[in-house]
């Protein structure tokens, strides 16, 4: 792992890096994610819960439990959050994966984990100015994403902008009948936290 990649994420591990001016992307991004079991990797402060559709199971993980319910994974070291997408619907990774060593492997693992992907990259045409790139581990344009993405085992790809980022919805060709009916037998035990009348409101308008 490079340099800038150990100094990454050190400084993800500390919540106050974390921006309220990212909850933007979370709530544009949410408006194209119409599943109802979405596991959000490398949740942060969970911005996402706030605006997915009413009665939506929100899945968190990251590489620290910020609360009891959050899984903790390290995609740099190929450790998924299993639990999580093994419920899931859509896998949801918004401002992660500029710090992924290796996307190729990453995105053919979750192609074959979960049926669904959302994920926003910041592309090299878009290059931004300001310092935090330096802990970024590469700079793809938006077409390169798009092959990975294909290669990996996604179809139906479509995006949208969101400033200076570029959100990607796919679906896997990977996922299987077999899987579908495995995960709706791991629903049925579910047994975690699930939006209380007050969140789905809230969700609803958009609060």
């Amino acid at each position: 792992m490079s340099e800038a990649t150990t100094w990454g994420r050190e400084h993800w591990l500390d919540i106050r890096n974390y921006h309220e001016g990212w909850a933007s992307r979370a709530r544009f991004a949410a408006r194209h994610i119409p599943h109802r079991w979405v596991s959000d990797i490398g949740c942060g402060k969970q911005a996402l819960s706030k605006y997915l559709r009413p009665g939506a199971i929100y899945l968190p993980s990251d590489m620290k439990a910020w609360d009891d319910n959050v899984e903790t994974c390290d995609l740099n070291e190929g450790q998924l959050p299993t639990k999580s997408l093994s419920l899931a619907d859509v896998a949801v990774l918004l401002g992660v994966i500029e710090r992924i060593v290796d996307l190729p492997t990453l995105f053919a693992s979750l192609a074959r984990a979960t049926e669904h992907l959302v994920v926003s990259y910041h592309p090299i045409e878009k290059r931004p100015t300001f310092s935090g790139v330096d802990v970024w581990c590469h700079q793809y344009s938006a077409q390169e994403i798009t092959v990975m993405l294909r290669a990996a085992g996604y179809d139906e790809i479509t995006t949208r902008e969101f400033k200076e980022q570029t959100i990607w919805y796919a679906r896997s060709k990977s996922f299987t009948r077999e899987q579908r009916e495995a995960r709706s037998k791991v629903r049925a035990g579910y047994a975690g936290p699930r939006p209380s009348l007050g969140r789905r409101f809230r969700r609803l308008f958009g609060l």
